[in-house]
């Protein structure tokens, strides 16, 4: 699985960008089922004063798989709490295209039982 994380108006330090890499790592047990053509691409932005008050940080994330792209948002006031909100997110996603193709399959086999 090949993370890239591209921050927009804020600069993340090295042990930050690891620990979101390591968050996100934990999502591979999930995409073992694609191969290794899965990319995930994280956005993380931080609002200007002018949007809202305090420090707001929205992760924007693209899961690149076969067949079908995910893509998530989250908002949270720090970029630890942003981090585990998108895997928890992206988790909940992964599991939910599983059952669609799971389901649509058995449909399909239905078919041809007839």
């Amino acid at each position: 699985m090949k993370i890239t994380i591209f921050p927009q108006n804020i600069e993340l330090l090295n042990n930050q960008k690891e620990n979101i890499e390591k968050k996100m790592l934990m999502l591979e047990k999930f995409t073992k089922r694609f191969g290794s053509q899965n990319d995930l691409d994280i956005f993380i932005t931080k609002t200007t004063n002018r949007h809202s008050q305090g420090n707001i940080f929205i992760a924007e994330a693209k899961f690149k798989i076969p067949g079908k792209d995910i893509f998530c948002k989250e908002e949270g006031n720090s970029i630890d709490e942003v981090a585990d909100k998108l895997k928890d997110s992206l988790k909940r996603l992964l599991i939910e295209n599983k059952e669609v193709k799971q389901n649509n399959w058995k449909r399909f086999m239905k078919l041809f039982r007839k």
